[in-house]
């Protein structure tokens, strides 16, 4: 594909962000101890206040079978769609602002090649 004039490709960004009609917290897991030496789980903010959108993953994503404790589970899939640059990564839990509900970062979408938006699998925890 050819390259997109950076003009171009700035509007599309402007547009795109346009759509992301919510705001999330991006977080990652960070190992801290307590007072008595005992491992506490905590998060670290990697961003807050992103413009974000949630959608269904679409028929191909929507579920993912997974083994847990020798049961099979089934875990519905979103897609999550922020600006261009968005520092996501696998495993980050992300928050949104409108219900509070929250997710994890399964998978990065990376094969894009226009660079107008950061997308990710995610899956719901609550």
């Amino acid at each position: 594909m050819p390259n997109v004039h950076a003009v171009v490709l700035a509007q599309m960004r402007a547009h795109a962000e346009q759509l992301l009609t919510d705001t999330c917290l991006i977080e990652v897991r960070e190992q801290s101890y307590g007072p008595g030496g005992e491992p506490l789980e905590t998060y670290a903010t990697v961003a807050s206040g992103v413009s974000c959108r949630v959608i269904d993953a679409g028929d191909q994503l929507a579920r993912r079978a997974d083994t847990v404790a020798d049961r099979e589970t089934i875990t519905d899939l979103y897609q999550l769609i922020t600006p261009y640059g968005t520092a996501l990564a696998v495993d980050q839990r992300v928050t949104l602002t409108s219900d509070s509900s929250v997710y994890y970062v399964m998978d990065l979408r990376t094969e894009r090649t226009d660079k107008v938006d950061a997308q990710a699998t995610i899956s719901r925890v609550n």
